[in-house]
């Protein structure tokens, strides 16, 4: 969840008795017993420290770059730590509470705790998901079922938990591992992501004492494990994925760019509706008109091509409003992923808007008959920063388009051409006007 920084704001101090009821709350919602067979105010304690604080903060997590909004639990185990993240409450999200490592270090058999190999920490440590084959068993700990949190180690270190995630299958009742196919738990904390950080430099401990952790039996699991050919294959294709996506993201880090998100169908929506405002206010003077030959009745084709393609925004004009992202309109703003679908739909639209006048024709097509020029959303349109052009292939090819050896490419422009039906066709046969008939 934390691969961007999150935004915090100003801590605030946890009241005693706010304190002791989130531990509590905990406690009995974890169904938590001390190991040791500490008193409820020496566990509630090793959950959430006297003098803890708390912050709001703000994130996005997905994709689609979903905002998260919620609140970090911050604190100390000892008076030779500093205040550390401990814990994570979101809004909206399942599970609404979770612990950072930093709580189960300090409290190793508060959550039970899978392991997988070392290879599969570092990509969990890159913010992937634990998939089912990457774990190591069975036997698997109880509790581990469909939607509860785990703690996640290394083979390495097996008392040592180094992310927190929630199960989205049945781990406890798993036989086998081995040609199972999908993911097994939602990770939503690692060693090392933005929450992680923090803390500052801290050092991860070696060995934890975790009262009925089996290492003996973990370590046969582990030697006793077989890989299927299958399996080696997959994982090297996983490793080869790894090393693009690693490729792609240095040259995204060196260009100063960010990923560009995938826009919603409201996003695609409004980019087409303004676009075509923006079209109509650029020549809504008559001059304007009369220089691009812009007439109406106008074709599907050319209101298309003319007054809304030029106009769509760049990837900049979205969140998170990247200014090196400005080369050609976003990659989403497609008109079959508005929800109009069609130009005949996104015809009609304008018009309810009393922007255009449309009609259909005998072929079934959407024309474009008339446009009101003087609507006040076209005078009141404000103009936003269009895309700029991709930069031009200089080969051979490219400069004597339009021209010849090594002139400059020509410019191009658009022309509506209306096919006659069939009623019509020996009319201009019988003009002579140049009108040839198909077999």
């Amino acid at each position: 969840m934390f691969k961007k920084k999150p935004q915090i704001k100003a801590q605030a101090p946890l009241r005693s008795s706010d304190r002791r009821k989130t531990a509590q709350q905990i406690v009995t919602d974890l169904a938590y017993t001390s190991p040791s067979g500490e008193t409820e105010a020496s566990l509630r304690n090793s959950i959430l420290p006297d003098g803890s604080s708390r912050a709001k903060f703000t994130t996005t997590h997905g994709p689609d770059l979903a905002p998260v909004n919620g609140t970090i639990y911050l604190g100390s185990h000892g008076s030779d730590e500093e205040d550390r993240p401990l814990w994570v409450k979101t809004e909206r999200h399942s599970p609404e509470l979770f612990p950072t490592v930093f709580t189960l270090w300090k409290n190793p058999t508060l959550l039970p705790l899978l392991h997988t190999h070392p290879p599969v920490v570092e990509r969990l440590c890159d913010g992937a998901d634990l998939m089912t084959p990457g774990l190591i068993g069975p036997p698997f700990p109880d509790g581990a079922e469909v939607g509860k949190l785990v703690g996640i180690a290394s083979s390495e270190r097996p008392t040592v938990p180094v992310a927190v995630g929630v199960c989205e299958i049945d781990v406890s009742g798993l036989r086998k591992t081995v040609g199972e196919k999908g993911r097994a738990v939602r990770v939503l904390h690692w060693l090392g992501d933005e929450v992680y950080e923090l803390a500052g430099a801290v050092q991860v401990p070696e060995k934890l004492e975790a009262p009925g952790m089996n290492e003996e039996a973990l370590a046969e699991a582990v030697e006793g494990l077989e890989i299927s050919p299958e399996e080696e294959k997959e994982k090297e294709k996983e490793k080869e994925k790894g090393k693009e996506e690693e490729k792609e993201k240095e040259k995204e880090e060196s260009s100063g760019e960010e990923e560009i998100r995938q826009l919603d169908t409201k996003e695609i929506d409004d980019a087409f509706y303004n676009a075509a405002l923006y079209g109509f206010q650029f020549y809504s003077g008559k001059e304007a008109r009369e220089r691009a030959r812009l007439a109406c009745p106008l074709s599907s084709a050319a209101f298309i091509n003319t007054l809304v393609h030029p106009y769509l925004p760049p990837a900049s004009q979205f969140p998170p409003y990247n200014l090196l992202q400005n080369e050609g309109p976003h990659p989403s703003l497609q008109l079959k992923k508005t929800s109009w679908k069609n130009i005949a739909k996104f015809h009609k639209y304008l018009q309810s808007k009393d922007l255009i006048v449309t009609k259909v024709r005998n072929g079934g097509e959407s024309i474009v008959t008339d446009i009101n020029w003087e609507h006040p959303e076209i005078k009141d349109f404000e103009p936003y920063k269009l895309p700029t052009s991709p930069k031009e292939d200089k080969s051979d090819d490219a400069a004597v388009v339009g021209g010849k050896g090594g002139e400059k490419p020509g410019v191009f422009k658009i022309e509506a051409r209306y096919r006659p039906n069939g009623k019509v066709i020996k009319f201009f046969q019988e003009m002579n006007a140049g009108f040839v008939s198909t077999p």
